[in-house]
């Protein structure tokens, strides 16, 4: 697969510091980043989570007890899954604190954050997404995007 041209960062909110720290990681590395953070208000939450996900070709997914609890957190997983087995997308799950991981996870390499800095995790989340990223004009709201 080649890069991706959208990241889905998918999280729990208890979680939101690490997966804004992920995003600013990836953002520098070239990579264009959606967070829930990027949906404006009044707008329809669900809908949009649902359009990103589909439009989106790689997914980076913030595992902690709170997201595996999550209703949310379930939906965008399964979302995730369905969308990876028919476009083969790029996922990478990253245990941000210990859980029991669930099981339909098992195809895909976990990265344990849970035991280095991020200043160790992070550039194996990009080396898993396809290295060095490509810079797109999609905007994370207070995250600068990388200059080509």
């Amino acid at each position: 697969m080649s890069e991706p041209s959208q990241v889905f960062i998918s999280y729990s909110h208890d979680d939101r510091e690490m997966a804004d720290q992920i995003a600013s990681g990836l953002l520098e590395a070239g990579f264009a980043v959606w967070m829930d953070t990027s949906i404006p208000a009044g707008s329809d939450w669900a809908a949009a989570l649902e359009r990103e996900m589909t439009e989106s070709d790689a997914f980076v997914l913030l595992l902690s007890p709170n997201f595996l609890a999550s209703e949310w957190g379930l939906y965008e997983l399964g979302f995730i899954l369905s969308e990876n087995r028919s476009r083969g997308g790029k996922v990478v799950p990253v245990l941000v604190r210990a859980a029991k991981v669930s099981s339909v996870l098992a195809p895909f390499q976990l990265i344990d954050a849970t035991r280095e800095p991020l200043s160790r995790v992070l550039p194996r989340i990009v080396n898993a997404l396809g290295g060095a990223g490509v810079v797109a004009d999609t905007r994370l709201p207070g995250h600068p995007q990388p200059q080509p």
